[in-house]
């Protein structure tokens, strides 16, 4: 079980990558949601070829600052991968959530929003969070265990 002093060492050395504090909001989700439960295993490349090694996540790997290969296809190319931490953090932060920003924009870009919003009426989010919880549920429950009945978890 990871403590909540090392969880806030993993913040600090994303922090310390940025040059800056993260913002309390985005402080908070990494707190909260530990990127570790979500990344068993990932791809190393040896050398500059298209050969990889799977590897073991370990607590470091999965917060140093870079991504990591999570999906390869047949002929060796990377077709998923997870942020590195502090690209994360940004992109979070850029989405400006405590001020309200990100829907002030999105109210104002007229064609682009209409589309998204087409999009979100054809889907639930209730079953989009249903679907997220279902694809990492076994993560989501370790995650539980570890924090006891302290805290709960919610995708929706």
């Amino acid at each position: 079980m990871i403590e909540l002093h090392e969880m806030e060492q993993l913040i600090e050395a994303i922090e310390q990558e940025l040059g800056r504090s993260l913002c309390p909001l985005v402080r908070q989700a990494f707190l909260q949601v530990p990127r570790h439960l979500f990344i068993e295993q990932y791809y190393q490349q040896r050398g500059s070829s298209l050969t990889w090694d799977l590897v073991q996540a370990t607590m470091e790997s999965v917060y140093r600052g870079q991504p990591l290969v999570i999906q390869i296809d047949q002929r060796g190319r990377p077709t998923s991968s997870s942020s590195q931490p502090s690209i994360m953090a940004i992109q979070l932060e850029a989405l400006d959530l405590e001020s309200g920003h990100l829907f002030v924009v999105m109210s104002q870009v007229g064609a682009p929003f209409l589309l998204l919003e087409q999009l979100l009426k054809s889907i639930s989010l209730d079953e989009l969070f249903a679907q997220i919880r279902a694809n990492y549920q076994r993560e989501i429950e370790a995650y539980a265990i570890e924090l006891g009945e302290e805290r709960n978890l919610s995708l929706g």
